[in-house]
């Protein structure tokens, strides 16, 4: 949404427009079209102890112009021509190196839902397994237990010699 008066926030001589989103945050709007945390609103958000996410943006560094690099930090005018150049350089690379570490880490995210999807099936066939031994188990103590009250009704020992009551 297009600002239709006059803010309290100084737009910079860079923005095209200054807009306010609908969570409130003042953004100038840079002739790329990308919305910059207005230098202002932040501070003030800063000085309030409000300031958290606020200042994260997608930028095309319109919002660092070399003026104010010169100005803020005393440098000759082929210092700040090196590190605008050095800036415009390395942001597509970083770029690049993010969304390869985001990929990766939803790869490894995959992996590790098809594993704990394995480890839960395995679980589950082991606790199925345990379940039928135990049966199996149960089953051949009631036959020992059995046999042995049949040896007892023979007057047999376990060892199936007669049992002669000494």
């Amino acid at each position: 949404m297009t600002l239709t008066k006059k803010t309290r926030y100084k737009k910079p001589k860079w923005a095209v427009e200054q807009i306010r989103r609908a969570d409130g945050r003042i953004e100038d709007i840079c002739e790329h079209g990308v919305g910059h945390p207005n230098a202002d609103y932040l501070k003030e958000l800063k000085e309030a102890g409000k300031l958290t996410w606020q200042g994260i943006h997608g930028c095309c560094s319109c919002c660092f112009p070399k003026e104010e690099v010169k100005m803020t930090m005393k440098l000759t005018k082929a210092e700040v021509e090196q590190i605008w150049v050095d800036y415009r350089c390395e942001a597509k690379p970083l770029n690049t190196t993010v969304r390869s570490l985001i990929q990766t880490i939803w790869a490894l995210e995959e992996e590790l839902e098809r594993n704990v999807r394995e480890f839960n099936d395995y679980v589950k066939f082991s606790n199925q397994r345990y379940g039928e031994v135990m049966t199996e188990l149960r089953q051949a103590e009631a036959e020992i237990v059995a046999l042995s009250y049949q040896l007892g009704m023979m007057g047999l020992t376990d060892d199936g010699q007669k049992d002669d009551g000494n």
